[in-house]
């Protein structure tokens, strides 16, 4: 079973359990519904937990190189919330080092989120107060 398929049962349990109309024959005392509650949020838990290993299966590889001026970083994977922070964190040891003219190839990633969105936007600005260069290749 599914952590997804648990807590949309235990879920509906719940449900069953609170509505004084139709009493669940399982929920007699009050300590009752707290192993219940306990259960769910084990279970959702359990779907976080999943989640977040999917997101480490998809994981982020970010390679530096050198193109005459500019330094092109490319970016594999999913840039989703979880992975902006490591996207971030790679222009800024680029900038540090003295990079004003970056080209990011973002050829090889499947997905972009809004906060991903939201990291490249933030560097384009940063890169045009320099007056750098900040390019992206799809």
């Amino acid at each position: 079973m599914t952590a997804g398929l648990v807590t949309s049962t235990l879920r509906r349990v719940l449900r069953l359990a609170r509505d004084e109309a139709a009493p669940h024959p399982l929920f007699t005392y009050p300590a009752d519904v707290g192993l219940w509650n306990g259960l769910l949020r084990y279970a959702q838990l359990a779907e976080w937990d999943g989640q977040a290993r999917r997101s480490l299966e998809n994981n982020m590889e970010i390679t530096k190189q050198h193109a005459g001026e500019f330094t092109e970083l490319i970016v594999k994977g999913r840039l989703d919330a979880y992975w902006a922070d490591h996207l971030t964190t790679a222009l800024e040891e680029v900038i540090r080092g003295g990079a004003h003219y970056i080209r990011l190839n973002l050829a090889d990633v499947a997905y972009i989120s809004s906060i991903g969105i939201r990291v490249l936007l933030q560097f384009y600005k940063q890169l045009h107060r320099i007056h750098g260069v900040f390019s992206l290749m799809c």
